[in-house]
């Protein structure tokens, strides 16, 4: 065990770490300064099947990564495709379905029979939360909760 006599908590309102936590990240900084990089001449001609594509002189790494995605998506890489869209659309946000109803009051009321409470109004239904704990949570396969987990 180490020696503890020496040390003495920080007083109060100063930090023992005032600068924080380090604002660099040198993975990121490292492919930044990878990716920005200008391509040397012999990486600016990139065979497309049959044809060549020279790069323009000035060229990035992020040029040739670009081209890249383009022609593995152009070849039904759904991935490349999907990478693309994404970056340039943003994500496709995924719908929700909210037709289903579920009438509260009356689960409320099922679940005060269960504990032995008396039925209520249905505005009190929605103020109850005493009941919150015994409301069952629908099993995914459809079966009822049974209290086991």
């Amino acid at each position: 065990m180490g020696r503890t006599e020496n040390l003495k908590p920080w007083p109060k309102g100063v930090s023992g770490n005032p600068g924080g936590r380090p604002k660099k990240k040198p993975i990121t900084e490292a492919y930044e300064a990878a990716i920005t990089r200008s391509l040397p001449e012999r990486l600016r001609k990139v065979k497309l099947d049959r044809n060549e594509i020279e790069l323009p002189e000035g060229a990035t790494f992020a040029d040739l990564i670009a081209l890249g995605q383009c022609r593995a998506a152009a070849k039904g890489i759904t991935a490349a495709a999907e990478a693309i869209a994404d970056r340039l659309e943003g994500k496709v946000s995924q719908q929700v379905d909210m037709s289903g109803t579920v009438d509260l009051a009356l689960r409320i009321n099922q679940a005060r029979a269960r504990v032995g409470k008396p039925p209520i109004s249905a505005a009190a239904a929605l103020q109850d939360r005493s009941v919150a704990e015994a409301l069952p949570v629908p099993a995914r396969d459809g079966h009822k909760d049974s209290g086991s987990g």
